[in-house]
């Protein structure tokens, strides 16, 4: 399920990113439109004091689309960095 709004973010030759909380996830998923055109894309989750390395995982949809899938909720404001490398 793609979220209204999450495919819009800034956007930068091979940059998007953009702000998500937990109530934009559905069952613990974020799938996100980045239009990098690439099916290893780089992913980071993070906020003001943390990235995500545990508890999160990525799964390629196709050369535009990557789903992330958290293993629980999310407390407060978090970003997305997509890069296509």
């Amino acid at each position: 399920m793609i979220i209204p709004g999450i495919q819009v973010g800034k956007k930068y030759d091979r940059i998007v990113t953009k702000s998500f909380t937990n109530a934009e996830l559905v069952a613990f998923k974020l799938t996100v439109t980045h239009n990098l055109k690439t099916l290893e894309p780089s992913v980071s989750i993070y906020n003001n004091y943390d990235v995500i390395d545990k508890g999160v995982t990525e799964k390629v949809i196709d050369l535009n689309t990557v789903e992330l899938n958290f293993y629980a909720a999310i407390p407060g404001t978090w970003k997305y960095k997509i890069t296509k490398v």
